[in-house]
């Protein structure tokens, strides 16, 4: 029987690494001890301006010709989008916009891709701390459910964990973080703290 130290010293019974590393994750717990392991979610006050700066720094208008094929998928292609109001950045998050100026989705912005957005969320969310926890915690109890028996597996999948342009895989106790656009790159020193 495997046991996890709390951090006020209690014992429990181990329930999976994954399901405590969520729960600590959500729980901004900071420290919990997996099968002698150290396992830190460091808080994020350090990065509060860097959060700041992920408020929609800008909007992207889909074109009416486009706004029904990209309905639900996590790329939207130079070729759907109609306008690009403000000046965002490659990295910056935008505002995604029906061609009858709805609102769509939000994500991240990159002007010399010909993946304009890579979307984060569907939903009219800001994108927070709390934001890169929760999507993180997600993939952790996924994995969960499906990994046993190994200790080296992929443990974020990008877009199918819906982060997309972040890859994590696990060899033991080490992660290897692989940032694959632009607002993922941005981002990976906040992500790492919150894996790490």
């Amino acid at each position: 029987m495997q046991y996890v130290e709390g951090l006020n010293g209690e014992t429990a019974r181990r329930r999976s690494v994954f399901a405590l590393a969520a729960e600590a994750l959500m729980n901004n717990a900071g420290l919990i001890r997996l099968e002698g392991v150290d396992v830190r979610f460091a808080p994020l006050d350090k990065y509060a301006m860097a959060l700041q700066d992920d408020n929609s720094r800008g909007c992207v208008r889909l074109s009416r010709a486009h706004a029904a094929v990209a309905r639900g998928h996590l790329w939207i292609y130079a070729g759907f989008v109609e306008e690009v109001r403000g000046e965002p950045l490659a990295g910056d998050v935008v505002e995604v916009m029906a061609s009858d100026g709805r609102f769509y989705a939000r994500g991240v912005y990159n002007p010399a891709s010909k993946i304009r957005v890579r979307i984060l969320t569907f939903d009219d969310e800001p994108i927070t701390e709390q934001f890169w926890r929760k999507r993180l915690a997600q993939a952790l109890r996924l994995r969960q459910r499906i990994v046993t028996g190994t200790t080296a597996y992929r443990l974020i999948y990008g877009e199918a964990d819906r982060l997309p342009g972040l890859i994590v895989d696990r060899y033991d106790d080490v992660l290897v973080m692989q940032t694959l656009s632009s607002g993922m790159d941005r981002r990976k020193d906040i992500l790492a703290d919150l894996l790490c």
